[in-house]
């Protein structure tokens, strides 16, 4: 991001191919993982998942939106 961070995708070795697969799918349907917060902007906290880079921000449930 612009303040100094810097997502980073997560090593998808770990799992073989078939995590690989399942990860790519339930960020496709929306249940994002190892979400990383990058900033505060007074309000909001904005957010990046690590496994497919979408970025957005943080709801009261901690979930990504």
């Amino acid at each position: 991001g612009t303040d100094g961070t810097h997502a980073r995708r997560t090593n998808d070795t770990d799992g073989g191919e078939g995590m690989t697969f399942i990860r790519r799918l339930l960020c496709r349907i929306g249940w994002h993982s190892d979400i990383r917060p990058t900033s505060y902007d007074g309000a909001s906290v904005h957010a990046v998942c690590g496994h497919c880079l979408k970025r957005g921000m943080i709801d009261s449930q901690g979930n990504l939106f």
